[in-house]
């Protein structure tokens, strides 16, 4: 393997063995087993191979949802308000996997979102003006004065 000076001499004061991260690599036997390119198998990258050859591997780690937790998570937000702030905080740098599809999403912020002060204590305020209510929603009509 090529690397760097400074990072043998790291790799020799802070561990023992180097080890190699592709575990999915396999020995060149002989030429008659290669294929060409168009009859070699694509193989489907899924969070699972992804995981496997990442060199963070070592670093990641995962718990699955329990039953209990997903029952906490389902409760109604109006009578417990303070779930969805808990399920805000658990959820933030998390990868949520549907193992049904074999689809991934990355959660990198998750914020209590909501219209009402009992959602969200930070949400617009919604005011009749002469029996009018303001429309928040749109943009200004005003495209370059910023409200």
């Amino acid at each position: 393997a090529l690397a760097h000076a400074p990072v043998i001499k790291d790799l020799q004061h802070n561990r023992d063995f180097v080890e190699t991260n592709f575990l999915s690599k396999r020995k060149f036997e002989k030429e008659d087993d290669m294929l060409c390119i168009t009859c070699i198998k694509h193989v489907q990258e899924t969070l699972g191979t992804l995981l496997l050859n990442s060199p963070f591997t070592f670093i990641i780690n995962y718990v699955e949802l329990s039953p209990e937790l997903c029952n906490l998570f389902n409760r109604d937000w109006e009578f417990y308000p303070q779930v969805k702030f808990a399920t805000a905080k658990l959820f933030s740098g998390s990868i949520l996997y549907n193992t049904n599809v074999g689809q991934a999403v990355i959660a990198n912020t998750v914020e209590a979102y909501g219209r009402t002060k009992v959602v969200d204590s930070h949400c617009e305020p919604c005011r009749i003006i002469k029996g009018k209510a303001l429309n928040r929603i749109h943009p200004s009509i005003h495209h370059k004065i910023i409200p």
